[in-house]
């Protein structure tokens, strides 16, 4: 059931993406984002629907297992594990610090803040992927950071990529109208 869910989640993602990068023609740098969220949603959806993920965890293990390492585990999760969680924290601090143009448009605004969604997404497939135990604990604990990870940026992406296209469905109304309005005067 939940499985359906997230693959029903990622796919609407992906979708309204597509549709945010069909509409900002005239942004080549932005339509490429969105293209590229779009993939890693499809991606997702696809890995969600076939069990990828859990595969290529369940590869992993027995892969250490037959290697005789699987005792040992912790000793290469661990630092995978740390250099995802340092390279987040470096990723943060980097747009904490970077100062915003004065005056950011929206559309530049919406897109950076989906694709901070889009690496957290990333970031959470990684630390999934590893299974290192006290991470795990964290992540399917009872806060369930999973899931508010998972879902949180899911709709984070999703917000972003309907209120540009629904911007974009605005400024064409507005300048439809003002082509009316003229024509309209110089009938007169």
């Amino acid at each position: 059931m939940l499985t359906a869910a997230a693959t029903v989640l990622y796919a609407a993602v992906a979708i309204v993406c597509l549709l945010a990068a069909r509409v900002t023609g005239r942004f080549p740098r932005t339509r490429a984002v969105w293209i590229a969220i779009a993939l890693l949603f499809v991606f997702l959806a696809i890995s969600r629907a076939m069990a990828l993920e859990d595969s290529l965890r369940h590869a992993m293990r027995l892969w250490l297992q037959g290697a005789g390492e699987y005792g040992d585990r912790r000793s290469l999760q661990a630092p995978i594990a740390a250099a995802l969680i340092g390279l987040g924290g470096l990723a943060m601090l980097a747009v904490l610090i970077r100062r915003p143009p004065a005056q950011p448009d929206a559309v530049g605004r919406r897109t950076r803040w989906a694709s901070y969604a889009a690496a957290a997404m990333i970031g959470l497939v990684g630390l999934r992927l590893i299974s290192l135990h006290a991470v795990d604990a964290l992540l399917y604990g009872p806060l369930r950071l999973n899931w508010l990870i998972d879902i949180g940026a899911s709709l984070l992406v999703a917000t972003c990529a309907w209120t540009s296209l629904n911007d974009a469905r605005s400024t064409r109304q507005r300048s439809m109208r003002r082509q009316r309005n003229k024509s309209a005067a110089d009938r007169r």
